[in-house]
């Protein structure tokens, strides 16, 4: 019998029930939550580990987050990594474009990588180039797709990501880098300097990395379309016949 099942990427629907009390997570985030953090973890914690007073490493176990953490992240140890789908506008979606067959779902995902907290300005050199590698390693994960020691729920290492986590094409777009302050003014109030005001006065804030990515997912064959098979389409212009094709789902 046809049924209305179906699935994008690693998600089925209906959702499966799991355990009681079992949090309703998005697959995609956590499989890129996983493998971005180690990407940052191979790359960067030789370095970091050779700093004294530094974290040995970028991304601890139990430090990745898939929601957006706006004014929140003082509430979570760090260093941490977030990854978030786009929101968008309220009542507008542009997530979606058309193949023959059904609808590929294009989302903008945006991550926010948050490291030790920084003392500024006498610590703002010790970290200047933070940056520049996070978006180095970003640029590597993306461009290679897999990493030889590496595979993502129980796949063989060198598996691609995309694979494993079922999505048809993905791109990392861009990143800044900055300064997150737990609250704005804080220190300057609690140690001014001699000017007005604490003007130029020691501050100490979270050196952070916001990245952006596009992830194209492709939904799977609905069970109602089995039973369809495959499409015939022909493409026609002024009775003259310009494309002709059996299309399988």
């Amino acid at each position: 019998m046809p049924s209305n099942a179906h699935s994008t990427g690693t998600l089925p629907l209906p959702l499966p029930v799991g355990v009681a009390n079992e949090p309703l997570h998005d697959p995609l985030l956590d499989g890129l939550l996983d493998y971005l953090a180690f990407w940052l973890n191979k790359d960067l914690n030789a370095k970091l580990g050779s700093m004294a007073g530094l974290p040995a490493e970028a991304v601890p176990a139990g430090r990745r987050y898939p929601y957006n953490p706006e004014r929140t992240f003082v509430r979570n140890p760090i260093p941490a990594l977030y990854l978030w789908r786009d929101e968008g506008p309220d009542g507008a979606r542009h997530d979606e474009t058309y193949t023959i067959l059904r609808p590929r779902r294009v989302s903008i995902l945006h991550g926010l990588f948050i490291f030790s907290q920084q003392v500024v300005p006498t610590g703002a050199e010790l970290l200047a180039g933070l940056r520049n590698a996070v978006d180095e390693v970003f640029r590597a994960a993306y461009e290679y797709g897999y990493r030889t020691d590496y595979g993502y729920g129980g796949d063989p290492h060198g598996t691609p990501i995309k694979k494993s986590l079922k999505f048809d094409g993905w791109h990392y777009q861009s990143c800044e880098g900055g300064i997150l302050w737990k609250v704005p003014g804080e220190a300057a109030a609690a140690a001014p300097s001699a000017g007005a005001h604490g003007d130029g006065s020691v501050q100490r804030g979270f050196p952070s990395v916001r990245s952006h990515w596009e992830i194209h997912e492709m939904p799977s064959l609905r069970g109602a379309d089995a039973p369809l098979g495959d499409r015939h389409v022909t493409i026609e212009g002024e009775d003259v016949e310009l494309f002709q094709r059996f299309v399988h789902p």
